[in-house]
């Protein structure tokens, strides 16, 4: 049925490109511009704090993955088993199941686990990648309690017509290709974008956990992949506009040998995701309508050659369907309804069958504008239910005060939920963990206020802002050991306070763009339990971070390195990981000939040489050079 599914999806997806073939060499037609992004993303984060990764920064990554990306140009907390290995995100001191991932407005975290793994996803399939902080990501449903990752691709009709062409190679065998392209009119338009990647990571390293630290060289941490996208735009008049999109993916992972093996590990992951995603929207005079439908399809096979009974494999699909009505009242007010459904469907060894779930969700908000636009305000609510289960109503109020032409306080305060993933409740018991149906959705409140600098001109920017952050939540759904065997249990609560600072300036010096960005993290994050670990600081989020990014450009030259520092964390709540320092250098050079444009790229990473770990007795690797040729034509 899900190969018939696909099938159709696919068939559909070739005749739309052959039609559009034929419709830009027989018509042209000129139509009004209409926009293709998300409308609560854009609208309705007011008063959170939107990341987005520098442009030469991500061009200088583009054959990267989404989480190496993520760990130079975010405030979040990657949390990495190795390079190739399998990374989850933190922020705010919240766990990676507080995060909710958006694909082309629909959400496609596990509903297993509620994780997803950004390691395998390349720089290279998205043209926008953004980091929304903070609890107003409960316009988004469940588990978007500190935060959102928004990936999605681009207008279309925007782009120009072309074929991109991507190699890179680099340190311990790591080789990878990357081609792309688009086309058609302001009628119809297609792209397409896929990558191979293959990698040894047989890198050196200092194992510390042993006696003198001897020099070892990494085993079992080669990874194979490949996957491609497809997404159409069709404008079938000036009011109507389908958007569709279709991503594959498949990594093949060996899972790194930890430092405190004495023998090489053969454990092995193989992931394969199927996403899809369709938009309708109808402009009307004063109103827009969308209808959207998802589908995402997650299998993973996990193997043990020295445990053949640990071999399992798990499947799990999540249909979502969506609609929206976005009303502009007046020049002052802005409303957005609209009602989500969501069916879960999960089969694994470590349940007993399969099980389902459907989700019910109806949403709202309302944008205002006051003071002569000075004062920008979003009131938004949302109920959902799940299996007939009523939870409580969650709802954030958020602000944008321009008291000055320069300065902007932002403030957010919302109250946040979160149900158990399909893990927590229905995994069986087995002689390292257990599930537990009994448990109850997480809930609880954000907020966050800071003062925002911000003075452009024609030669140079500066933006400046400093915030204050909280976040508490009640039923902390927390994995801890008890008696030998990891269970999930709703603790008394979980806590996070900090503060987060930014700068960043541009100055056009003659024909040179110098820019630069400092910013820093501090996260004070506590688990509130009856355990001896009461008031401690959660596992793996650090107490401070702070990251530098350093940019120059001229012409067809353009370079700049990254400066990162992650302080230390516990692994277990007792033991400690030391804090680290690391550095990367990267540069750029392009060719621009009658037809064809030549990219050449280098980044060196870890320019200094730290030893230093991300997970616990998972060595990652020294300094390390990649390549990059590129010809776009």
């Amino acid at each position: 049925m899900l190969f018939r599914f696909y099938l159709i999806v696919f068939t559909s997806t070739i005749s739309l490109m052959s039609f559009a073939q034929d419709y830009q060499e027989n018509h042209s037609i000129a139509l009004k511009e209409v926009m293709v992004r998300s409308a609560r993303q854009e609208e309705f984060a007011v008063g959170a704090v939107i990341e987005k990764p520098d442009t030469l920064l991500v061009k200088a990554l583009k054959a990267a993955s989404v989480s190496d990306l993520l760990t130079v140009s975010s405030g979040a907390a990657i949390k990495s088993y190795g390079p190739g290995g399998l990374s989850s995100i933190s922020i705010r001191g919240g766990g990676s199941a507080h995060t909710a991932v958006m694909w082309n407005g629909i959400n496609i975290q596990s509903p297993m686990n509620s994780g997803v793994n950004f390691t395998s996803m390349p720089v290279s399939f998205f043209k926008n990648i953004q980091v929304q902080q903070g609890g107003s990501g409960t316009l988004f449903g469940s588990g978007a309690m500190s935060g959102v990752i928004h990936l999605s691709g681009q207008n279309l009709f925007k782009e120009p017509d072309g074929i991109e062409t991507v190699i890179g190679f680099g340190s311990f065998n790591n080789k990878n290709v990357l081609v792309s392209g688009k086309t058609g009119n302001q009628k119809v338009a297609s792209s397409y974008s896929a990558i191979g990647q293959k990698g040894d990571n047989d890198f050196r390293f200092k194992n510390t956990t042993k006696i003198d630290s001897p020099i070892e060289r990494q085993t079992n941490a080669g990874l194979t992949q490949y996957g491609f996208t497809q997404e159409n735009h069709i404008r079938f008049s000036e009011t109507t506009l389908l958007t569709t999109a279709f991503w594959y993916q498949h990594y093949d992972k060996d899972v790194q040998t930890q430092m405190t093996n004495s023998r090489p590990g053969s454990q092995n992951q193989v992931d394969d995701n199927i996403l899809s995603s369709l938009n309708f929207r109808v402009y009307g005079n004063g109103y827009t309508l969308n209808f959207k439908q998802g589908l995402v399809y997650n299998k993973i096979d996990f193997s043990n050659p020295d445990i053949p009974t640990s071999n399992s494999i798990s499947h799990s699909v999540s249909v979502i369907s969506e609609a929206e009505c976005r009303i502009q009242i007046n020049s002052h007010y802005l409303l957005n309804v609209g009602l989500n459904y969501t069916h879960d469907y999960g089969k694994s060894q470590g349940y007993r069958g399969s099980v389902n779930r459907d989700r019910v969700g109806v949403f709202s908000f309302l944008q205002m504008k006051h003071f002569n636009d000075r004062l920008l305000t979003v009131l938004s609510a949302r109920d959902e239910a799940s299996n007939g289960q009523l939870h409580p109503i969650v709802f954030s109020i958020g602000n944008d005060w321009a008291i000055s032409k320069t300065m902007t306080v932002k403030s957010n305060l919302s109250r946040n939920y979160r149900i158990p993933s399909l893990n927590d409740l229905y995994w069986l018991a087995d002689a390292y963990a257990k599930g537990n149906p009994d448990l109850v959705p997480e809930s609880g409140w954000s907020g966050e206020a800071g003062l925002f600098y911000s003075k452009k001109n024609r030669d140079k920017a500066t933006e400046l802002s400093a915030l204050f952050f909280f976040t508490k939540v009640e039923n902390w759904i927390v994995w801890l050991q008890e008696g030998g065997i990891w269970m999930p249990t709703n603790k008394k609560s979980g806590r996070s306070n900090g503060i987060e600072t930014r700068a960043s300036t541009s100055h056009l010096v003659g024909k040179t763009r110098l820019s630069g960005q400092l910013s820093y993290y501090y996260t004070y994050s506590q688990l509130g339990t009856d355990a001896n670990y009461d008031g401690q600081q959660m596992i793996y989020i650090p107490r401070h971070k702070a990251s530098g990014l350093f940019t120059a450009s001229k012409n067809q030259l353009s370079g700049g390195f990254t400066i990162n520092y992650t302080g230390e964390r516990y692994y277990d709540y007792i033991n400690i990981i030391e804090g680290y320092l690391t550095g990367d250098v990267f540069a750029n050079w392009r060719l621009a000939l009658k037809s064809v444009a030549i990219d050449l790229g280098l980044r060196a990473n870890n320019i200094w040489d730290t030893n230093y770990q991300v997970m616990a007795f998972f060595a990652m690797p020294q300094r390390n050079y990649s390549a990059t040729i590129e010809l776009r034509f």
